[in-house]
């Protein structure tokens, strides 16, 4: 997915102003207050702890900063039949 966003921001010209980040959910190694948007793409739902988690990143936005979340979520009551794609033909 980097390598993707990678050639978006070549041809999009906004190779300066992205930042690409592949780390720890609770040890993101940015700046605080440095980002205006965060764009989480499936791979959230791998936190171990979702409050830590998001404290960290409230921390790294700047006032009025987004996250943008793409991302798997489901009731607990949901069973992996469903969410998996293993069974459709």
């Amino acid at each position: 997915m980097i390598e993707l966003q990678k050639l978006i921001c070549k041809k999009l010209n906004t190779t300066n102003k992205i930042r690409h980040v592949v780390g720890d959910f609770n040890d993101i190694k940015l700046e605080d207050n440095s980002l205006d948007f965060i764009l989480d793409y499936d791979s959230i739902h791998h936190s171990n702890d979702m409050s830590l988690t998001f404290k960290q990143i409230s921390k790294k936005l700047k006032k009025n900063g987004v996250l943008i979340c793409f991302d798997r979520g489901m009731p607990n009551h949901v069973t992996k039949k469903p969410v998996s794609y293993t069974h459709l033909t």
